[in-house]
């Protein structure tokens, strides 16, 4: 079965769908993020060379502190353990730089772990109708009205109505929604995360607001377990 085209695809996890007679193997898109640690882009290929950026020398330094210690740390593995030691940046702006520099190493984690799947019922591309497809909690909770609508609806659509939508890239675009909320959204990977056979799909999320100072990311993992089903998240951080 040849792999997806994105490009070419109609609608978001249609009723379209897609079984391969063998292995479909991981898909690793361009968006991700790795230009902004290593000062390049950088095609991941395989599940080793995804795991490797975890110890791969970023082209600076994050320096944090604890009292009066302090530590410089320049990969993924040397941030978590500066965290996990209780280092932290010396300004709040600074450290939620750091904690989502943290947030794109789980996620490289996370895209490690794609095995190849035997079944895929996804299909991709970026629009509006993106958001009557995806999960509710993709829709940008900051006030307590909507983290109330988000755990009552099912859909990104149920909780926000997506005016407008910039595509950035076949992976990537950004979207605007009537409550003021911009999101740029990544596609990072497809491939099996929970060994059950079936392909699921990794997005990167980053949060603001129109005319604000908020910002924030998440990571997600959805899927659809077979033709007609609803998209199933799988984990969120």
């Amino acid at each position: 079965m040849t792999k997806l085209n994105l490009i070419t695809v109609t609608a978001l996890f249609g009723s379209l769908s897609v079984c391969a007679k063998t292995g479909i193997e991981p898909r690793y898109t361009l968006d991700n993020k790795a230009r902004s640690f290593f000062d390049k882009r950088i095609e991941l290929k395989n599940s080793s060379e995804i795991a490797a950026l975890h110890n791969k020398q970023w082209y600076y330094q994050d320096t944090l502190n604890k009292g009066v210690d302090f530590i410089e740390v320049s990969n993924c593995l040397e941030l978590k353990k500066a965290l996990a030691e209780g280092f932290e940046a010396d300004t709040y702006s600074y450290q939620e730089a750091v904690i989502a520099t943290k947030h794109i190493c789980d996620t490289w984690q996370a895209m490690a772990k794609l095995e190849a799947s035997h079944s895929s019922w996804i299909n991709f591309t970026h629009g509006k109708e993106v958001a009557k497809e995806l999960p509710a909690e993709f829709a940008l909770a900051i006030s307590n009205d909507t983290v109330e609508r988000v755990a009552q609806s099912e859909h990104w659509s149920d909780v926000t109505t997506i005016k407008k939508v910039e595509p950035a890239s076949e992976d990537q675009a950004v979207y605007y929604d009537t409550d003021g909320s911009i999101q740029r959204l990544t596609l990072m990977a497809q491939g099996d995360y929970n060994g059950d056979g079936i392909e699921d799909a990794i997005f990167y999320m980053e949060n603001g607001v129109d005319g604000g100072s908020y910002s924030s990311v998440n990571t997600y993992i959805v899927t659809r377990l077979q033709q007609g089903a609803p998209i199933t998240l799988l984990a969120k951080w």
